[in-house]
């Protein structure tokens, strides 16, 4: 009671959104540990085709926050995988 109210972060205005899509039909996982602080060139997940047993790295193309990744390993041709605000 005599301690002062929290505070809380500053209101962060994102003026664009970056979408990356599967580039192929196959499996998709998510990078380990996940942050949603994103930097451009980290690797955000890899990408698999159901027929290769080696995947491909999906790299942020910018800095900026993940607003909405996707959860599900399966994914199709052109499915958005990841949306990045900056």
């Amino acid at each position: 009671l005599d301690r002062p109210a929290p505070t809380s972060p500053a209101p962060k205005v994102l003026h664009e959104v970056t979408y990356l899509y599967a580039k192929d039909a196959g499996l998709w996982e998510l990078a380990q540990p996940f942050n949603p602080h994103v930097r451009k060139g980290t690797e955000i997940g890899r990408t698999r085709a159901l027929d290769r047993l080696d995947g491909s790295p999906l790299i942020a193309p910018c800095d900026g926050e993940a607003l909405w990744w996707k959860e599900t390993p399966s994914m199709r041709h052109d499915d958005i995988l990841c949306a990045i605000g900056h």
